[in-house]
């Protein structure tokens, strides 16, 4: 008998994004509310609805501070990064990247916000 191959099935979908724009956080905050919500037998009835219309702007916020976060950092590093470059500085470890993004109020005013603004547990 010949050997057979069995493939796994993945019963769940997953997704994976790298970089967003702030237009998109309400499609993705409207899937990650479907996907928190439990639902029986697969189909959503009134109540899974309203739990998803509940869900969505408190994850849409969650969102749009932690992605201003991001940015922030973004704009600060390639900042920070220009500036050793014109200085003829060698190339920034990432260990002194850290403290200078760190140094930078802009940044940890936004990622308190963030923070703070997190509903998770």
């Amino acid at each position: 008998s010949s050997p057979t191959t069995t493939k796994r099935a993945t019963t769940h979908k997953q997704f994976r994004i790298r970089r967003t724009h702030t237009a998109d956080l309400n499609d993705i905050s409207s899937m990650l509310a479907m996907e928190s919500v439990q639902t029986k037998g697969g189909t959503m009835n009134w109540n899974d609805k309203m739990q998803c219309l509940r869900a969505k702007p408190l994850l849409e916020k969650q969102l749009a501070h932690r992605l201003t976060a991001v940015e922030e950092g973004r704009k600060t590093t390639r900042r920070l990064k220009e500036q050793a470059i014109d200085d003829d500085v060698c190339l920034l470890s990432h260990d002194d990247t850290c403290h200078l993004l760190w140094a930078n109020d802009n940044f940890r005013s936004n990622l308190r916000n963030a923070i703070f603004n997190s509903q998770e547990t």
